[in-house]
């Protein structure tokens, strides 16, 4: 059984960068290939070889929206541990509701398991911590075309994430413990 992840163990990152992944060791020919992969990169602009390569997606392509947030010096969170986390605690949630007594609809089909979902900011009803509003207000003062998201468990309620998007560009932004949000999570 794989150890939850905590939501603050999610590691930061400038927008348009990803969290550096451990380095495994390279046969010979990966390391002619992982070569080859950064000169495409740095020369060509082209990230398929390095995906391929290093076992890493690149999720977000640098535009705007993270030129604006590196010129505000806010660091967002990485994509790929946070759809990692995100599916973690949807596997927990969901084994929760099972257990707390549905095990009879889980087995006959007639069961809605635990999933995330996203609501636009202006229409989200919940509490939403004050560090996170002003992140929020201070992004939107800086590109203006930004739109704001709340990606939130259905049921029941965890760990909501700020998103905040531009065109093709998508960057979790901020999370919070949704039980309990007295301080900021970093």
């Amino acid at each position: 059984m794989t150890m939850q992840m905590k939501l603050v163990e999610i590691p930061r990152v400038k927008a348009g960068d990803r969290a550096k992944k451990q380095v495994k060791e390279l046969s010979e020919l990966n390391q002619e290939r992982l070569l080859l992969a950064t000169r495409a990169t740095d020369l060509l602009g082209y990230n398929g070889l390095m995906a391929d390569v290093t076992g890493e997606t690149q999720f977000v392509t640098p535009g705007p929206l993270a030129e604006a947030l590196r010129a505000l010096e806010i660091e967002v969170l990485d994509t790929a541990t946070v759809i990692e986390y995100q599916m973690q605690e949807m596997v927990r949630a969901t084994q929760e509701k099972i257990l707390d007594g549905n095990l009879d609809s889980w087995a006959y089909g007639y069961f809605a398991e635990a999933g995330w979902m996203k609501t636009p900011l202006n229409t989200y009803t919940h509490p939403i911590p004050e560090f996170v509003i002003d992140k929020a207000v201070r992004i939107k003062e800086r590109a203006p075309e930004v739109k704001f998201y709340v990606q939130h468990l259905r049921d029941p309620k965890a760990d909501p994430f700020l998103i905040a998007y531009v065109g093709k560009e998508i960057y979790y932004v901020e999370a919070w413990d949704e039980p309990r949000f007295e301080g900021r999570l970093r």
